[in-house]
C-alpha cells in the first residue's frame, strides 16, 4: 500500500473509531430479554427520574428482545422499566450503572411472575452493586417471608403487618448505611442519594446522610451529578416554617421567563407546585381560587408551577380548572424546582410565604391560608 493510501486508511479507521464511541463517551450496551410477555416498549432514564415527566429514551421490544446503546459522560445509575407496567402503576424497575461494557437484562411479567428483573454483567461498578443488592435481599428475606405469609391469608390489617413493614425498611436502611460508610465509591454515593431522596426516614436520618455526604463523598466526587442532587436535597431540608423560601425562575406557556422573588415581592404568597396528572394537587389549587379572589387586592398572590412532560397537558388543565393567577411551567423537570423543594417524587406541594420571605405554612389547606391572611392582612 502506498504511503498516501496507508495514511488515508488510518485516518478513516481513527474517524470511525471516534464516531463509534460517540466522541469518547462511556459506552454501555444494554441487551434485554422479555420472555413470554406482551411488553412492547421499555423506558430508560437516570435513576430517580419521574417517568411521568422526564424525557426518557424509548426502546422497542421486538420478538421478546430489545437492545440499546447508551453513551454517558460519567458512570451513572439508570433505571429501565416496562412502559406497560409503568402505565398500570405497578412495576419492578431494573437498576444498573451505565459504564463501559455490556448489561444483559431479563424482565418478567409483573403480575404473573412477581419477579424482579435480573442483571448479568462483568462491569466492575455493576458487579459491586449486584453484590450489595444480594446482601440486602439476604438480610430482608426472613421478614419478606413473614409478610408474604400474612398476604397469602389476607391478613393485611393484622397489627403484625405494620411491625413487619417497619422492620423491613429498618433492615434495608441499616444495610445501605453500613455500605455507604465502608464503600466510598460511586455505588456508595448513589445509595446515599437513594436513601436521602427515596426511602422513608426521620430528621435524625437527614442529619446522618448530610454528615456522611460532607465527610466522605463530597471531597471524593465534588462535581458528579449525584453530588449535585444530594446538595439540592440538603438545601431542600430548609423548606420549613420559619425559614426562607427558595427562589427560582421558570417560563410561562408563552415562553416569558418569570422570577419568583420579583412576582411575590412585598406580598403574602402561596407557591403552588402542581401537575396535570396529580388529582389532589389540582383539588387543592381549585380550593384556593375563592381565597385568591377575596384577598388578591389586599396584598395576597399565588404563583403556580406545573411540572409536565407535555406543555399541552398543562394548557388543558388550566382551561379546565381556571386558575386566575400566574402559572409557570417546569417542562420535564429541567428547572429542578421540585428537587429544590424536596418533593421530586410527588405531584407537588404548597408553601405559604410572608412578605419578608419567611415560610408561614407548608401544605396548608384553603381554610388555614384564609385564617393566616385574616391575621396578617
Amino acid at each position: 500500500m502506498k504511503p498516501t493510501k496507508l495514511f488515508l486508511a488510518l485516518a478513516v479507521a481513527v474517524l470511525l473509531g471516534a464516531c463509534g464511541n460517540k466522541n469518547n463517551k462511556i459506552h454501555c450496551r444494554i441487551k434485554g430479554t422479555v420472555p413470554d410477555s406482551t411488553y412492547t416498549m421499555m423506558l430508560l432514564a437516570p435513576s430517580g427520574s419521574d417517568f411521568r415527566v422526564v424525557d426518557a429514551d424509548s426502546i422497542p421490544v421486538v420478538d421478546g428482545k430489545f437492545a440499546f446503546d447508551l453513551y454517558v459522560d460519567e458512570v451513572m445509575p439508570y433505571e429501565l422499566v416496562s412502559m406497560e407496567e409503568h402505565n398500570l402503576g405497578n412495576m419492578f424497575p431494573c437498576e444498573f450503572f451505565a459504564e463501559e461494557g455490556t448489561i444483559n437484562v431479563t424482565f418478567y411479567h409483573y403480575e404473573r411472575d412477581a419477579k424482579r428483573p435480573t442483571v448479568k454483567t462483568k462491569s466492575p461498578t455493576n458487579t459491586k452493586f449486584l453484590e450489595f443488592d444480594a446482601e440486602r435481599m439476604r438480610r430482608v428475606a426472613p421478614t419478606l417471608q413473614e409478610i408474604d405469609s400474612l398476604n397469602n391469608i389476607s391478613q393485611w390489617d393484622n397489627p403484625l403487618m405494620g411491625e413487619l413493614n417497619e422492620l423491613f425498611y429498618t433492615t434495608l436502611n441499616k444495610c445501605a448505611e453500613d455500605f455507604i460508610r465502608d464503600d466510598n465509591s460511586i455505588v456508595g454515593l448513589y445509595l446515599l442519594m437513594f436513601q436521602a431522596l427515596r426511602m422513608p426516614h426521620s430528621d435524625t436520618d437527614d442529619l446522618l446522610y448530610t454528615k456522611l455526604y460532607k465527610e466522605i463523598y463530597q471531597p471524593l466526587f465534588p462535581n458528579h451529578p449525584l453530588s449535585m442532587q444530594i446538595e439540592e436535597w440538603i438545601e431542600s431540608r430548609s423548606i420549613k416554617v420559619g425559614n426562607r423560601y427558595i427562589d427560582f425562575t421558570a417560563p410561562a406557556l408563552d415562553g416569558t421567563q418569570h422570577t419568583l422573588s420579583k412576582e411575590i415581592d412585598d406580598k403574602i404568597a402561596l407557591i403552588d407546585l402542581w401537575a396535570s396528572w396529580c388529582g389532589p394537587c389540582r383539588q387543592t389549587a381549585k380550593s384556593m381560587i375563592p381565597v385568591y379572589e377575596k384577598y388578591k387586592d389586599r396584598g395576597f398572590t399565588i404563583v403556580g408551577v406545573a411540572r409536565e412532560g407535555n406543555r399541552e397537558d398543562m394548557r388543558r388543565s388550566l382551561a379546565q380548572d381556571g386558575y386566575p393567577w400566574l402559572s409557570l411551567l417546569d417542562l420535564h423537570g429541567k428547572n429542578k424546582i421540585w428537587n429544590k423543594y424536596g418533593v421530586e417524587g410527588s405531584g407537588g406541594i404548597t408553601v405559604l410565604v410572608d412578605r419578608d420571605g419567611t415560610i408561614l405554612a407548608v401544605a396548608p389547606t384553603a381554610e388555614e391560608v384564609e385564617r393566616i391572611l385574616q391575621e396578617k392582612l
